[in-house]
């Protein structure tokens, strides 16, 4: 490891915040619950989803229409912020594999750029993108800050879209434990990799000062400490994508938010399940999304909670998951 390659390294560490990150989690109990997921998730089968052979124009339209019946102007609002002068909007032909989708803001500008796959779950993308296109939150924000909350609108938007294609008879009881399948492995697999930068962190202070060395110390240590020795392979490949400096994404604290995403999305997905069980509406539970996409880029993990779900919003989630939520800020 050269000097060039030590600097560019701790460069790498710097810009990612890692440290900074590892110490939020050790103070809100982060890896302690990351660690009940992992074994309360079960990994589930997840079959190839089949080609709906759509344009663009008609999964656009499909998306369109499930936004409109949710009603609380989030339609309206959608369609102005496509139309505005200060979106930049792009997207292809939906393809059998598909492609980036993105929808963010860069200074005064937003973006929205979708390249689907052929596939209901390309218009599961489009929904969940168009999710982020109505956040008051994400608007306000100028990357690259930091946004543990940024994915909470579009796991629950994701939820909510599955519901309305079965109920419109459009997704088999099948193709829904797939896409369930899919959150679950997904959510498991996030968590594994953050736990997984905890330990590559945990060894690189216990190397100390980088140097051209420091790779053959990291190495020693993870395959003989027996803290580290039964995860060698998964921790030196964590190391491998850490180190990449052009992958922002290569980052705990980028899953993290998925996660957050997950638990909290699919706890409020239960509560619009129950209310229009019981009422035949999802009135109370669409306000509250509405509510929480018009909070600004200031409201953190703990407002955005009690904003969806209520002041015992851990109750709510550790029922919903199985899990004894820790207190996080």
């Amino acid at each position: 490891m050269t000097k060039e390659n030590v600097s560019r390294f701790e460069e790498t560490l710097k810009k990612k915040n890692c440290f900074q990150f590892q110490e939020y989690c050790q103070r809100n109990n982060v890896y302690s619950l990351l660690s009940q997921i992992n074994n309360t998730t079960k990994n589930g089968e997840v079959a190839p989803f089949k080609t709906l052979n759509s344009t663009f124009a008609d999964m656009f339209s499909d998306v369109l229409d499930f936004y409109k019946q949710l009603d609380y102007g989030l339609y309206e609002k959608l369609i102005m912020t496509i139309d505005s002068d200060k979106t930049v909007f792009k997207h292809s032909e939906p393809k059998e594999k598909g492609g980036v989708n993105f929808a963010g803001t860069h200074g005064d500008w937003r973006e929205i750029v979708l390249n689907p796959e052929n596939t209901i779950n390309g218009k599961v993308v489009m929904t969940h993108e168009f999710s982020h296109a109505l956040s008051q939150r994400i608007q306000e924000m100028k990357r690259p800050k930091e946004d543990c909350i940024g994915e909470i609108e579009s796991k629950f938007i994701e939820y909510v879209y599955y519901d309305y294609l079965s109920k419109n008879g459009e997704l088999s009881e099948d193709e829904y434990k797939n896409f369930v399948n899919m959150h679950n492995n997904t959510l498991k697999s996030e968590a594994t990799y953050i736990l997984q930068e905890n330990d590559v962190l945990n060894i690189l202070k216990q190397i100390g000062p980088f140097d051209e060395k420091s790779f053959e110390k990291f190495d020693d240590i993870a395959k003989h400490d027996e803290r580290y020795a039964r995860n060698y392979g998964p921790i030196m490949r964590n190391l491998e994508k850490l180190s990449n400096f052009e992958n922002e994404n290569a980052k705990a604290s980028y899953y993290y938010r998925y996660v957050v995403g997950e638990l909290v999305g699919r706890t409020l997905f239960s509560e619009y399940k129950e209310e229009f069980e019981k009422t035949g509406e999802t009135k109370e539970t669409i306000g509250k999304f509405k509510k929480f996409l018009d909070t600004g880029a200031d409201i953190n993990l703990e407002q955005a909670a009690k904003t969806l779900l209520g002041e015992n919003y851990m109750q709510k989630i550790s029922k919903e998951f199985g899990i004894d939520l820790p207190k996080t800020k």
